[in-house]
């Protein structure tokens, strides 16, 4: 008889972990999508991958269903969908446990019914799903779909009474004893983006407009409409918003978001208040790497509310998508900043839905190594293999001369044995003390973002949000990712370097955070961009020089938006915003203590700089790079330790491992934080090899 199951997320030997029936688990789990032909687990190819994964030692399995097949028009509930799911997975894996995407989007019956709870889009009108041919519940999810505003109270309310009585209905069967968690999903492909997201612009609609008239009351604000088009596309503080004319727009885009994060909390409640048991309760949320440049339209921009929910067990995303985000020798990395996930005790689950090249096998090895071990370096961090292949909807990959893939991603002898090893790898590592390798931190703002004009001038926050940071991977040096919340919640000993890469936007109480906890200790401050320019009051350039304490001024528009850097460790960089001469504001260093290392293209202008104050050393760069060579010639210049002697090669580090991929083959030479050296080398085509970090000695 099988015990019923329990889990939890629990925070032991320093970093979060998958606690399933009271053992900790690798948490790597294979995940049939939502696509016809490929979601349900009781068909003939489906269940083939459920047994491959099984057979090579993975027994999580993460399944979706919809409101549409479950929630019926009376408001009763037929799990009979999740059932049949839950069969079909433990037919051809008995020691499955089963993870549901359960989507909270109101099924068709009820956007009938109540249409005046309905997105309206401030561009475009709404249009009506396709309703011919095999049904993908979110197929037109990126356009401007009929959709339940987000804002909805009707819409929230009735969502988790339906989310309950399937956690009643379900869990009272023998099925339900197998399921470990449930991924509260909504918005746009269940990602909990806003609709109009994508293509469109959010939302206008009865029910946005009550919310935030509520939203503008509870605040003792004056009454006020939500901002339409021409007010999004105006363009008053160049890159910015300005906080005083622009601040009903701002209010709106805090607003919105707000309800969205509402949304997954009450996702997330429903179902641990439902269960009669402990499982993982979790969503989409958290991205901030690879947003398309929509941050404020439809980002995830609250995510300190979902951090600090108790109901929250996870979050998780797609994998970044780009630049150079999956083939040989580019650095996988998650969309969210893991560290923050980890310091508030939330695993991160990364959806790897990038499929393997198949005619480049020992490139696809090296990629699924370096992949799975990417979580065990950065602590906390899972991921599931999101199979697209038996439906045959991705497109083929570059030299597969099949028009399309009817068997697994993964369904191969090679792919599924180096699953087995690195996730192996994996376990043999769960009561082993989590510490990072990283003396580098790296923080981005969340909230900047309401006040980043998204029309027209976006390269720059795009930029920094999405480009910037994919040289430091491969410069040698090890960093760590923040939410600039949580720098109260960090332990910064270990960092050599701090990096402020869009902290545009500091209020009063952050300034002085930084200034008594991150500005001291001899320790590096590095400043990218418009640092501390407004404190959401005003925009102004002296409130950037009292928090880099350097003397800054703004440039004209007619200076060039490039600096060439030649006082840097004997090298040439450029520093640029994406080669958009557009950005305004920029700053210069006008300040004759600082040392002079870049000047903006054919001026005397001061575009990099630094200067040592008695408690740190201040560095200050007036725009971004994505260079791996200049970020390696900075950090050495800030004492930070080197794992590599080039930039040729990724490096991870943390967990017990140092992980180094790359394409070219050959020997390297490992630098250890213990002082200890080792030669690993990369096989033909490139590879990924993983050490012990304390020893150096091969693991894979």
């Amino acid at each position: 008889m099988i015990q019923p199951c329990t889990a939890a997320v629990e925070i032991r030997l320093g970093q979060p972990h998958l606690i399933i029936d009271g053992e900790p688990t690798v948490p790597a789990i294979y995940a049939l999508t939502d696509v016809p032909g490929g979601r349900w687990s009781w068909e003939e190819v489906p269940a083939r991958n459920i047994r491959l994964f099984a057979e090579h030692g993975i027994h999580l399995v993460q399944l979706d269903v919809f409101s549409d097949d479950l929630w019926r028009e009376d408001g009763s509930v037929d799990p009979a969908v999740a059932v049949r799911q839950i069969r079909g997975a433990v037919a051809v894996s008995p020691q499955a446990r089963v993870m549901f995407r359960l989507h909270m989007n109101a099924p068709r019956w009820w956007l009938r019914r109540h249409p005046e709870e309905a997105t309206a889009y401030a561009d475009a009108p709404a249009e009506p799903d396709l309703d011919w041919g095999l049904n993908r519940h979110i197929e037109e999810d990126p356009g401007h779909p009929i959709r339940a505003s987000l804002a909805s109270a009707r819409w929230l309310s009735d969502a988790v009474g339906y989310i309950e009585r399937f956690c009643q209905a379900l869990s009272a069967l023998p099925e339900g004893d197998l399921v470990f968690g449930i991924q509260v999903a909504g918005g746009v492909y269940g990602e909990w983006h806003y609709w109009g997201f994508t293509n469109g612009e959010p939302d206008v609609g009865a029910a946005m407009q009550q919310r935030f008239r509520r939203w503008r009351h509870l605040r003792g604000l004056p009454m006020a409409e939500v901002p339409g088009l021409a007010e999004r596309q105006q363009q008053l503080a160049g890159i910015f918003r300005d906080p005083v004319r622009e601040a009903v727009l701002i209010d709106y885009y805090r607003c919105q978001h707000s309800a969205v994060a509402e949304a997954i909390r009450a996702g997330c409640a429903a179902v641990k208040r439902a269960w009669p048991r402990p499982i993982i309760a979790g969503a989409f949320y958290g991205y901030f790497h690879s947003t398309f440049g929509r941050q404020a339209a439809g980002g995830h921009l609250e995510v300190q509310q979902v951090l600090n929910d108790p109901t929250v067990d996870f979050l998780s995303a797609p994998s970044d998508y780009y630049p150079d985000a999956g083939g040989t020798g580019h650095p996988y990395r998650s969309r969210g900043l893991i560290t923050s996930c980890r310091l508030h005790g939330k695993l991160w689950l990364d959806e790897m839905d990038k499929r393997p090249q198949m005619h480049e096998q020992d490139n696809d090895r090296a990629n699924l190594r370096r992949n799975v071990l990417w979580g065990q370096a950065r602590g906390g961090a899972g991921l599931w293999f999101y199979d697209f292949g038996p439906s045959g909807f991705a497109t083929p990959a570059k030299g597969d001369d099949r028009s399309t893939i009817r068997h697994g991603w993964w369904d191969d002898r090679g792919l599924m044995q180096e699953i087995r090893e690195a996730t192996a790898l994996r376990r043999s590592l769960l009561d082993r003390p989590y510490r990072s390798g990283a003396d580098v931190l790296v923080v981005y703002d969340t909230a900047v973002n309401y006040q980043l004009n998204q029309h027209g001038q976006k390269g720059l926050g795009h930029f920094i949000d999405t480009f910037a940071h994919v040289g430091l991977f491969r410069s040698g040096c090890v960093h760590d990712e923040i939410h600039l919340d949580d720098l109260d919640r960090i332990d910064l000993t270990p960092y050599r370097a701090v990096l402020f890469m869009n902290a545009w936007i500091l209020d009063a109480s952050q300034r002085g955070l930084i200034r008594e906890r991150v500005a001291c200790a001899g320790r590096h401050v590095v400043w990218v961009g418009c640092a501390g320019y407004g404190d959401g009051q005003r925009l102004d350039p002296a409130l950037a020089a009292e928090v880099t304490g350097l003397s800054l001024v703004r440039c004209a528009p007619d200076v060039p938006r490039n600096v060439e850097v030649d006082g840097l460790g004997g090298g040439r960089y450029q520093l640029d915003a994406w080669n958009d001469q557009t950005i305004e504001p920029v700053l210069a260093v006008d300040d004759a203590r600082a040392e002079v290392l870049g000047r903006f293209t054919g001026t005397t202008l001061a575009g990099c700089a630094r200067i040592t104050l008695p408690s740190h050393t201040t560095w200050f760069l007036a725009l971004p790079s994505d260079r791996p060579d200049f970020w390696r010639a900075l950090l050495l210049a800030a004492g930070c330790h080197a794992y590599t002697d080039g930039i040729r090669d990724v490096v991870y580090a943390g967990g017990g491992i140092v992980c180094v991929h790359g394409r070219e083959p050959g020997e390297r030479c490992i630098a250890l934080r213990s002082g200890r050296s080792v030669t690993i080398n990369l096989p033909d085509n490139g590879g990924t090899v993983a050490i012990d970090a304390e020893d150096g000695s091969l693991l894979v």
